[in-house]
Formats: C-alpha cells, sequence, structure tokens
C-alpha cells in the first residue's frame, strides 16, 4: 500500500491479483464510489499488451465492440473494459458473451461494473474462468482509512479513525467526501461527530448517486424501511403494506447497492449504516410522526420474533415504553436462563 504523487493509494493487495496466474475474466462489481475506475487505471499485468476501453468514451457501440473483438484476437493481451453497466442491453448480451468466449490464458479481459452481466458470465463461471472482485474487497480496511486520513493532512485519533472507518464501512467516496469538512475543522471531536451523524457533502452525494436512478415508490419504500438495520420481506411489508416488498427489497440491493444481502443469520438483509442514518435522518425530518410509528411497529415485531435486543433499541428510538419494557423483561429471562 503506498501513496503516489497525485494522492491516490495505491493498494498492492488488489493489483496482484491481476499477475501472474491470474484468470481469464477478472469481474471488478460494485456500486458507485467503490474505486472502481481508480483500480483499472492502476492495473499493470506483468507481460503482455493492456488495451483500455470505456464506452464512456467510445460513443459509437459497434466501434466499441469492434475494438474489444480486434483486441481480444491479440496475443498475449489484457482489455480492460471499463463502465460496462453503461451498455445498451440487447446488443451487450451477445457481444459481451462473445468477448467472455474469446477470453483465455494469454488474452485476459477485465470488466468493471456496477450491476454484474449474470446471464452473460453464466458459463464463464461455471468453468472456473472468473476472478471476482467486489465492494468488500474494495472497501478501505482500517490501515487504509488511516493512511487515507493523514493523506488528506486530518489528524484522527485511532478511535476517530476507526469510527470513521466503521461509519463508511470502508467505502471510498464516502471517506474521500469526509475530508472536506473534517480539513475545514481540523479534524475537531465537534467535526467528527457531526460526520458520524449525517454530513451534508456525503448525503449529496449519496442521494445524488445513489437515488437518482430510482423511481419515487422505491424512494418511499427506502424512507420507511430505514427505520430498521436489518430486514426481511415480512418486516419491509409490515411496514410499507406492501405485498410486492420482497421485489422492492432485491431491487433497492441490485440498484443503489447499499443495502446488503446476507447470507446466514435470521434477517437476509441489511442497510450501510451511512446510508441508513441519512434515510432515517430525512424521515425524522420530512415526516417525524412516521418515523416514531414505524419504529414502535419494527420493535414490537422484532419483540415477536424473539428478537429482543433489536427490539429494544426500536422501542427506544419510537418511543414505544410498552415495547421496551416487554423487551427489557424477556431479555432478562433469557439471561437467567442461559447465565448470559
Amino acid at each position: 500500500m503506498s501513496v503516489p504523487q497525485n494522492g491516490v493509494i495505491t493498494r498492492q493487495r488488489l493489483l496482484e491479483l491481476g499477475g501472474d496466474g491470474a484468470k481469464p475474466i477478472t469481474l471488478i462489481s460494485a456500486p458507485a464510489g467503490y474505486g472502481k475506475t481508480t483500480l483499472l487505471r492502476q492495473w499493470a499485468p506483468v507481460s503482455g499488451a493492456v488495451v483500455r476501453l470505456d464506452p464512456a468514451e467510445i460513443g459509437d457501440g459497434w466501434e466499441l465492440w469492434h475494438q474489444v473483438d480486434a483486441a481480444l484476437r491479440l496475443a498475449d493481451v489484457t482489455v480492460i473494459l471499463d463502465d460496462v453497466h453503461l451498455l445498451d442491453g440487447g446488443r451487450k448480451t451477445s457481444e459481451l458473451k462473445r468477448a467472455f468466449d474469446l477470453a483465455g490464458s494469454d488474452r485476459r479481459l477485465v470488466i468493471a461494473t456496477r450491476r454484474d452481466p449474470i446471464l452473460e458470465l453464466h458459463d464463464a463461471r461455471l468453468a472456473g474462468n472468473v476472478l471476482e472482485i467486489r465492494a468488500d474487497d474494495l472497501a478501505f480496511d482500517e490501515a487504509e482509512t488511516r493512511l487515507f486520513l493523514a493523506m488528506n493532512h486530518i489528524t484522527a485519533t485511532p478511535e476517530q479513525a476507526r469510527a470513521l472507518w466503521m461509519y463508511t464501512e470502508g467505502w471510498p467516496a464516502g471517506l474521500r467526501l469526509s475530508t472536506t469538512p473534517l480539513s475545514r475543522a481540523a479534524g475537531s471531536q465537534e467535526a467528527f461527530a457531526t460526520l458520524l451523524h449525517g454530513d451534508t457533502a456525503v448525503g449529496s452525494y449519496l442521494m445524488g448517486q445513489a437515488l437518482s436512478c430510482t423511481s419515487e415508490e422505491l424512494r418511499s419504500f427506502l424512507l420507511r424501511t430505514s427505520v430498521s438495520e436489518f430486514l426481511d420481506a415480512t418486516l419491509a411489508q409490515e411496514l410499507t403494506g406492501r405485498s410486492d416488498a420482497g421485489l422492492l427489497l432485491e431491487l433497492a440491493r441490485s440498484q443503489p447497492g447499499f443495502l446488503h444481502r446476507l447470507s446466514g443469520g435470521p434477517w437476509p438483509y441489511r442497510y450501510h449504516p451511512m446510508f441508513r442514518a441519512l434515510l432515517l435522518a430525512e424521515l425524522m425530518r420530512s415526516a417525524p410522526e412516521d418515523a416514531r410509528r414505524l419504529s414502535a411497529l419494527a420493535a414490537a415485531w422484532f419483540l415477536g420474533h424473539g428478537d429482543h435486543i433489536r427490539a429494544a433499541t426500536l422501542s427506544a428510538q419510537g418511543g414505544a415504553w410498552d415495547v421496551l419494557a416487554g423487551a427489557l423483561l424477556e431479555g432478562s429471562c433469557v439471561a437467567l436462563a442461559t447465565g448470559d
């Protein structure tokens, strides 16, 4: 991990994935602001030619695919294709599938996208020919977060740096946007506290990038479900009254990318903490009574499903003191029974 003159962190742990023994296809898939393009600019295979293509720069789709096809017929080449999500859906399927078929041990293809090309990648995945780099891989770790703050001349205690890392979950865009208010306030305790409770620059980016392409219907769904960090389709339906809540959860996960799908555990969805904090702040500002009512509703729901810890937190958030009393009583009984 190093910092070149342009101030961009070079993360060797990711770049080494493109070295000797790299798979024919590398998929870099993550929401906006995770540094996909930055990583592609730094991507430098140990041997062979590198051809970099971007549909945002090549407006003619026919010309783009002609260049991709021609490049993948060279010997010992790495073709890097950014912003694949911008490509036309109908033609992209056949042309991208063709590109994946051409990729091999000496004709490597690296693509970056906000959405997986699921159908096109199917055969290559089954053959074990795809290396996948996702948001969890692209996110800064705690050491990279400390380096990032130092690089931007922000003085932070280890506790502040860790709090910021946990709040953003290493999301590079969130960390980058945090440098402006923190720099102006010289990294004061007050500035960190303000940031961790919602900063206008971060909020503008999230609402602009994550919600700009969503419908008003989905935005309303996100606001109403933001009272709870964890969700499943039943709770989402309870909070929104929508019978298609399960479909909207998947839509929210696949489009903005800040609602995570969890494997294992009782609750299959979890909000990114920064995104949820901003949505919840907006709900409390625009509809405070709804925020309290929905929090109380979620608290009662979690209590009914045996999760007294989440029930207690949400009941306090919604002022549902009867639910809080029930959650504390149930929690005490569980603790006595288990000895915890």
